[in-house]
């Protein structure tokens, strides 16, 4: 992963998230969780999706952020915070939450 092309691969990059790492969805409605591939994808039952909002609307059913809804299993810790702390770190521009939907 030289050059990790998302924010989601950013993160393994940086050694802020690691591949088998279980998410859950912070959500009333809907029971989900989640885990991290070496590619850096979101795998729920075996399906594949590119970005945490597109696994987080499969879960869901509808268009939601999943950078500030997946959460690290047994903690509070958001990918958004973990995005933060990257941009944090490494001075690099990072899209706020509102403006990544479906990153």
């Amino acid at each position: 992963m030289a050059n990790p092309r998302t924010k989601l691969e950013r993160l393994l990059a940086a050694g802020l998230t690691s591949k088998g790492q279980i998410w859950e969805l912070m959500s009333r409605n809907v029971d989900a969780s989640a885990t991290i591939n070496e590619a850096g994808q979101f795998v729920i039952d075996g399906k594949r999706f590119s970005s945490p909002s597109s696994a987080a609307t499969h879960a869901t059913g509808h268009q939601i952020n999943g950078w500030t809804t997946w959460r690290l299993l047994g903690s509070s810790v958001t990918l958004d915070e973990l995005r933060k702390q990257l941009q944090n770190t490494s001075q690099e521009p990072v899209a706020d939450s509102k403006s990544s939907r479906g990153l």
